[in-house]
This record gives C-alpha cells, sequence and structure tokens, in this order.
C-alpha cells in the first residue's frame, strides 16, 4: 500500500492523503487526532477499549485506519470534525459509520470529485455531467451522450478550444467546473 505523511507524524493511503491536502487548500482546519495506524497500533488502542481504558476501537483487522483511509478528527481548533462533515463528502470523506464515533471520518475514494476534475466524456454519469450540460446548453439528465458531445464541441469550438467534446482540465476550467 502506498501512503504518504500528512502532518503530524500521521499518514493516510496516498489518494486519501492527496483528498486530506485537497480539503486542507479549500479551508479544512489543521488537526488530526489520528489517521493511519499499523496492526499492532490498533491492536493496542483496541485493548485500551476492552479493558474500559480507551475510546471505542475496532478489532484489529477490522478498521480503515490500517488501510490508511480514516481520520479522526477533533472538535476544537476551527473544528476540522464539523468542517468535514459539511463539506467533506465532495472529497471522498464520509461520516456513514458509528455513531459512537462522532470523530470518525472514512474515504471513500468513488465519492470522491477529485480537483481537478477528472475528465468529462461519452459514457460519464453523475451530478457533473449535468452542471455541464447545463452549461452547454442542453437537457441536463446526468448522462453524458452524443448530443452533450456535440454541444461540448461547440462549446469548445466558440471559445477557442480544441473542439473534442472531451471535457478535460482546460476545458472544465472554461466552463467553471
Amino acid at each position: 500500500m502506498n501512503t504518504t505523511k500528512v502532518g503530524g507524524g500521521h499518514w493516510l493511503s496516498t489518494a486519501a492523503a492527496a483528498s486530506y491536502q485537497r480539503m486542507r487548500a479549500a479551508g479544512l482546519p489543521a488537526g488530526i487526532t489520528s489517521a493511519g495506524r499499523t496492526h499492532d497500533e490498533q491492536q493496542h488502542l483496541y485493548e485500551l477499549y476492552k479493558a474500559g481504558k480507551g475510546a471505542f476501537a475496532l478489532r484489529p483487522g477490522s478498521s480503515k485506519h490500517e488501510l490508511g483511509l480514516a481520520l479522526d478528527l477533533p472538535d476544537e481548533g476551527g473544528n476540522p470534525r464539523a468542517w468535514v462533515r459539511a463539506n467533506g463528502r465532495r472529497f471522498g470523506w464520509v461520516k456513514d459509520v458509528n455513531p459512537r464515533e462522532d470523530w470518525h471520518m472514512e474515504y471513500v475514494a468513488a465519492k470522491d470529485e477529485k480537483d481537478p476534475a477528472p475528465v468529462l466524456r461519452l459514457g460519464s454519469r453523475g451530478s457533473r455531467v449535468k452542471k455541464l450540460q447545463a452549461k452547454v446548453g442542453v437537457e441536463a439528465d446526468g448522462i453524458f451522450g452524443p448530443i452533450t458531445k456535440a454541444a461540448v464541441k461547440a462549446w469548445q469550438k466558440a471559445h477557442g478550444l480544441e473542439a473534442d467534446g472531451i471535457v478535460g482540465p482546460i476545458t472544465g476550467r472554461a466552463l467553471g467546473l
């Protein structure tokens, strides 16, 4: 597994770390209580929890922390926890795990809208396609089909861009996506 340091001695998987850095650039206050953990670190936290001497911790082998896909965040110092609850979903960070762990957020790559935006082309689907369709003047159904491709080509041509019908970083920035 590839990992990346995210500050304060903490690490995450490379994809989760890139997402975390984008959140920081977008205004996430600094502050991590815990991030990636080794199996032994998870074992220690689990033993403390079972002995009544620590916060809730999952059994080793079942925690996303061991994969570098989880963050525990404080609620002070600008309140990173509240910021991620309010803004983290578009970066792939979700709070849909154990309600006892109010501090715990998990990274789900499939939910990360990534910035710069991923390429949109024939077959792309979703809310970003709907936004694109609204900007190029076609029905916003969220499906990038031949009509959307033709509209993107026309828009690109009218704005002096390469008219290939693909929304890459240059066209995406020009469209404000």
